[in-house]
């Protein structure tokens, strides 16, 4: 038809089948996070655009890749020529714990502690542990990476690693019960090196000298992670009551009764080579004890005089006439009392039996003496006096 020829331009479309040239769409649904390729096609000769933009790489390609941060339905328009033709695809977005999900910050455990897991209450139908287990539950006790992905009931798959370190608990003893001497002290030393340790006077140093009985501890640790305590006694040995007494003076032939008197003391020895806890001094000098209590040594020692009494002499044995009789003076030089066996108190007497006669007496110094005579009765000649007047009758 006549139209004008180039003054007269038309437009004007061939038909074509442009439905063959759009794929058709299937919706999906992924987890969040995740990301889906949507595919409208491949023909290069048609123009794609897609709607909303909002998580698609590209809006203008034909497969953008889709990363939505909730359910989106996105619209694609193909045109070819003069003709276009859309479809819609549905993403449904899952919701996951992937953001909350965590099996807990790195740390560190000491021998021989366990750390242990237990996703059964969470929900979830899968599990892939690092070491390949696949159960809800896990147990370790080594330094190790920690790493499992879980599977909730929508299939989405999301996972968490915990860096586990084991270290060895210092362990240690200073002793239970260390004995010390009166007027010593105990030094104690941390048992290794530390740069983490304290005492129980809140000391760090090193060492710590105590001089009185109690309790005391030491907490250490070498990685400032585990830590031990110790708790130990200090027992010092007070000095026992031992004292002999002050130096005295006896009176002769008495044993003057010595005693240690400790019965906290486990050995004894005395100067005289004793092992008892007493002993009898019978005479004049220095006597010492050394008692034993716990490894410590204690003395005491006493030094003993004689006091000087008169000897008590009440002369040699002697023999009496039938019918006679004598005194005995047994006057002595500080007697204070006289007790002679048969009764009586006086200094003197008249002896006219035979007999032994035996005394005891007491000097001002609380000594005491005795001594005896024995008197043998003889038959004496008699001797005949002759007058010298004789008397007519």
């Amino acid at each position: 038809a006549t139209t004008g020829g180039v003054n007269n331009p038309h437009s004007f479309c061939f038909s074509q089948p442009i439905d063959s040239l759009l794929s058709s769409l299937q919706d999906v649904s992924i987890c969040k996070g995740e990301s889906t390729q949507l595919s409208a096609g491949n023909n290069t000769q048609v123009n794609y655009s897609w709607s909303p933009s909002t998580g698609l790489n590209q809006t203008n390609i034909p497969n953008p890749i889709a990363s939505p941060s909730s359910s989106t339905s996105y619209v694609v328009t193909a045109e070819y020529l003069c003709e276009s033709i859309q479809d819609t695809v549905n993403v449904t977005l899952f919701e996951t714990d992937a953001e909350t999900f965590s099996l807990g910050n790195d740390t560190a455990l000491c021998k021989p502690e366990t750390l242990s897991f237990n996703l059964s209450q969470n929900g979830y139908v899968g599990f892939e542990w690092h070491d390949g287990s696949q159960i809800p539950f896990f147990s370790t006790s080594s330094t190790t990476e920690i790493s499992v992905t879980v599977t909730d009931t929508n299939q989405c798959k999301f996972s968490d690693t915990l860096n586990l370190e084991v270290f060895d608990v210092p362990l240690f003893s200073l002793g239970g019960t260390i004995s010390s001497c009166a007027g010593e002290s105990v030094e104690i030393q941390v048992p290794f090196p530390t740069n983490v340790h304290k005492w129980s006077n809140g000391s760090i140093d090193n060492s710590i000298v105590i001089s009185e009985s109690g309790k005391y501890w030491l907490e250490l640790s070498r990685e400032g992670i585990c830590f031990h305590t110790d708790t130990f006694t200090v027992d010092i040995i007070e000095t026992p009551a031992l004292d002999l007494g002050n130096d005295t003076l006896t009176c002769p032939d008495f044993a003057a009764l010595l005693s240690a008197g400790s019965s906290q003391a486990e050995k004894y020895l005395w100067s005289n080579g004793s092992q008892d806890s007493t002993i009898f001094a019978e005479e004049p000098g220095t006597y010492w004890v050394q008692v034993e209590i716990s490894s410590c040594l204690f003395s005491d020692s006493i030094k003993i005089d004689e006091k000087e009494i008169e000897a008590l002499d009440l002369g040699q044995d002697t023999s009496l006439c039938l019918g006679d009789s004598f005194r005995l003076n047994a006057a002595a030089v500080n007697v204070i009392s006289f007790d002679w066996v048969d009764g009586l108190s006086d200094s003197t007497r008249i002896i006219s039996e035979p007999g032994t006669y035996a005394l005891y007496v007491t000097y001002n110094n609380n000594c005491t003496s005795y001594g005896e005579i024995d008197v043998f009765e003889i038959t004496c000649p008699t001797t005949l006096v002759m007058p010298n007047v004789i008397s007519p009758n």
